[in-house]
């Protein structure tokens, strides 16, 4: 009985790695930029520390998603969203800003996370969509501002927030 446990639950951690190993990776063809921040300090972010990161973008003519995932300990942190402000700041100085919500809890209760194998007992893998036709209007080195925007000044739990850049498919219809 015991043997046959032991081989459910490796079966069990198994598949659950080979779930997240897609989330978890940028090695899609349609990936421009890929960016991990963590937050080694047992997961505080504060809401005036915006974490910056560079997006090259090789053409402007194509359209994008954006997506952010994160790592959340979900016993520290307990919203049903992760409010986000993205500044988006183009090589020739313009800006613009994008608010969204990283949805952590449905409305009907259920947790939309993934169990993470790599983070502390309670950790969650939330990923999401937040724009899917973003066009940037100038190739180039873009600087994306990530901030949080609850209404507290420090929360905690937030382990590693991950922002991906992939090339839209536009999909016409015939």
């Amino acid at each position: 009985m015991n043997r046959l446990r032991s081989i459910a639950i490796l079966f069990v951690a198994l598949s659950t790695q080979l779930f997240l190993l897609p989330l978890a990776s940028c090695s899609r063809p349609d990936t421009v930029a890929d960016t991990v921040l963590d937050f080694p300090s047992g997961g505080k972010w504060l809401r005036f520390e915006p974490q910056e990161v560079t997006v090259s973008i090789p053409n402007s003519d194509d359209c994008y998603e954006l997506h952010v995932s994160a790592i959340i300990d979900t016993a520290l942190y307990r919203g049903s969203s992760l409010p986000l402000t993205l500044k988006v700041s183009t090589p020739q100085g313009e800006r613009r800003t994008i608010f969204a919500d990283l949805l952590l809890v449905a409305r009907d209760g259920h947790t939309l996370g993934q169990p993470c194998p790599d983070g502390p007992a309670g950790s969650l893998l939330f990923n999401q969509r937040i724009r899917e036709y973003f066009y940037f209007n100038q190739p180039g080195d873009h600087t994306v501002s990530i901030g949080q925007r609850t209404t507290r000044y420090e929360i905690q739990g937030i382990r590693q927030v991950r922002f991906t850049v992939r090339k839209a498919k536009l999909e016409y219809p015939k």
